[in-house]
């Protein structure tokens, strides 16, 4: 089953997040889905359920355009999935209180998927940290 799981999670990672395909949430998120954050983007992003994560996914997308999550590292044993991404866009929306830089972005992190009844039921989501010191530090230096 581990294969399956490996298979839904990269279809996952591609359909939702890549292409924004939030209709699709269904075939992919379990009605009592909870999603856990290490918090380090700046607030509690922890969301339950279907409609919790559109809402999130769909906030993300605003904030962010040329949205792309490369699958870095994909890992299965029985009912966990451990994926290592790395997540590149466009700061063109408000997110976590910062209006819009225009600045091109650039962070990794691991999740860890819980699945039950061929849906992901629990998401452990770690980033790195580097997306909100991108957003509010110093703009970076443009070449000569």
């Amino acid at each position: 089953m581990s294969s399956a799981h490996k298979a839904l999670v990269r279809r996952f990672l591609d359909e939702i997040h890549n292409q924004g395909n939030l209709a699709a949430a269904e075939e992919f998120i379990h009605p009592d889905h909870v999603r856990h954050t290490n918090q380090t983007t700046g607030g509690s992003r922890d969301f339950h359920g279907i409609e919790g994560f559109r809402r999130a996914v769909g906030a993300f997308r605003q904030a962010f355009s040329a949205v792309h999550f490369t699958a870095d590292g994909l890992f299965a044993d029985g009912d966990v999935v451990v994926l290592r991404w790395t997540f590149h866009g466009t700061h063109t929306g408000e997110f976590n209180g910062v209006p819009a830089t225009g600045r091109r972005v650039t962070s990794s992190g691991v999740d860890i998927f819980r699945m039950a009844d061929g849906k992901i039921v629990e998401r452990w989501a770690y980033d790195d940290g580097s997306l909100m010191r991108q957003l509010t530090g110093p703009a970076p230096a443009r070449p000569a």
